[in-house]
């Protein structure tokens, strides 16, 4: 099975586009998703080592994770999974797709292909445009750790930039208070339009701690006192449908792993 189609297709359309960035706000990567459901019998330790053992020939993305659905209701309701891919730009995701495409429609390790672990779902393919916050992160590095999410909506009139600047001072509240980990903002810019798109104010803010034990620690910080949105203005008109995700590092490229 392929992993990642054409993204252009006439299916998809344009929900946050080409946005005018503020001046402070980098131009950030690609992310490729889709959504994954796995077949009877199958465990995700498997479909993680089957991609995790797959030969590499050719473009690559820059990364790729199998995020496991641990608190997302809606989600849970009819997917287990999440595929990530990285991508420095369209060109980027272009060369890999075209590469890709030119393979065969299964690629074998040894007999064993996609198909024969999880089912994707083409209508919930989407790119997002990712921008991290704070570069000089703790980082996550190893093979597993637990990423949060939050999908909020913004104020009308408000627009990306104040989004932007919501999370840097969340982030710095954060950094205050001893703690590092990476935040990242989401937007969609190609993708089915859903009811959460909300016509392109929804944005997701995620946060992706170094390791497993450092989510917990986290997340106790709110339970010991710390207040996160101090002295911040929010520009959401509400933040809603929180998630947690098991993620699985299952390919770094070289550059990636440098960095």
């Amino acid at each position: 099975m392929k992993k990642l189609s054409v993204v252009l297709s006439l299916g998809f359309a344009l929900v946050w586009g080409n946005t005018v960035l503020a001046q402070n706000m980098p131009a950030g990567v690609l992310v490729s998703t889709v959504d994954c459901k796995l077949n009877a019998g199958i465990t995700m330790p498997q479909a993680v080592a089957w991609a995790r053992n797959q030969p590499r020939n050719g473009p690559q993305p820059g990364l790729e994770f199998y995020r496991f659905a641990q608190v997302n209701a809606g989600f849970l309701e009819n997917y287990d999974f999440r595929i990530a891919q990285y991508f420095q730009g369209f060109d980027h995701m272009v060369q890999v797709v075209s590469s890709t495409a030119g393979m065969p429609a299964n690629r074998v390790q040894p007999a064993v292909r996609a198909t024969d672990l999880y089912t994707c779902d083409p209508a919930t393919r989407s790119v997002a445009t990712n921008r991290t916050v704070n570069t000089d992160n703790d980082g996550f590095t190893g093979q597993v750790t637990l990423m949060h999410t939050r999908f909020c909506v913004l104020e009308e009139g408000e627009t990306l930039a104040d989004a932007w600047n919501f999370v840097r001072a969340v982030n710095a509240n954060y950094r205050e208070a001893g703690n590092n980990s990476l935040m990242q903002l989401y937007n969609r810019e190609i993708g089915p339009v859903g009811n959460m798109q909300i016509a392109g104010r929804g944005v997701v803010i995620a946060a992706v701690p170094a390791t497993v034990q450092d989510w917990g620690q986290r997340m106790d910080m709110g339970r010991d006192g710390f207040r996160a949105l101090e002295g911040v203005t929010s520009p959401f008109a509400a933040c809603n449908y929180p998630a947690v995700w098991l993620t699985h590092a299952t390919y770094r490229s070289q550059q990636a792993q440098a960095q």
